[in-house]
C-alpha cells in the first residue's frame, strides 16, 4: 500500500482547494435551486439533498473499488456509519 508521505504536496493542496470551493458553492446552489423550482417544503428539500448525495456517491464510486474492505476494522465501520448518520441528520435539519 502507498504511504501518505509519497503523495506530492501540490496534489494535496489541489484536492483541498477543490474541496473547499465545492463545499462553499453548495449552499449557493441550494438557494438557486429552491428559487428556480419555486418549491418550498421539507419534501422537496430532502429530495434535493438526496439528489446531491447520490450524485456525489456516483462521482466517488470508482474510489470505493480501491478500498480493501475486509481489512477495515469494525471500529472504522462504526465510525463511518456514524458519520453517515450525522450527515443525513444535517441534511434533514439544515437543508429543510
Amino acid at each position: 500500500m502507498r504511504r501518505f508521505s509519497s503523495i506530492s504536496p501540490g496534489l494535496v493542496w489541489g484536492v483541498v482547494i477543490v474541496g473547499v470551493m465545492a463545499i462553499s458553492v453548495g449552499s449557493i446552489l441550494v438557494r438557486l435551486t429552491l428559487n428556480a423550482a419555486e418549491q418550498r417544503g421539507m419534501g422537496f428539500s430532502l429530495v434535493m439533498a438526496a439528489s446531491r448525495l447520490s450524485l456525489a456517491s456516483i462521482i466517488l464510486l470508482p474510489t470505493g473499488f480501491k478500498v480493501q474492505w475486509r481489512s477495515l476494522s469494525p471500529q472504522a465501520l462504526i465510525y463511518a456509519s456514524a458519520a453517515g448518520f450525522c450527515l443525513a441528520f444535517h441534511f434533514a435539519t439544515w437543508i429543510t
